[in-house]
């Protein structure tokens, strides 16, 4: 989805990072992302809705 942003647009993004600490390894969620399939941390935007970082966050990883 292709966004417009004009000079006095400003946009958000949150990153997470999930881990699962398991007997074995810890290990981290990873994505691939980008053009060439770069590993990435899991991200989205930040809306509008949500009064604070960790709430837009938490809604963006339960979605």
């Amino acid at each position: 989805m292709s966004r417009r942003i004009g000079p006095d647009t400003v946009t958000v993004d949150l990153s997470a990072v999930i881990v699962a600490a398991t007997p074995a390894t810890p290990q981290v969620l990873t994505l691939r992302a980008g053009p060439r399939g770069e590993v990435a941390l899991p991200s989205g935007p930040l809306a509008a809705r949500h009064r604070t970082l960790e709430a837009g966050l938490r809604a963006w990883v339960e979605e």
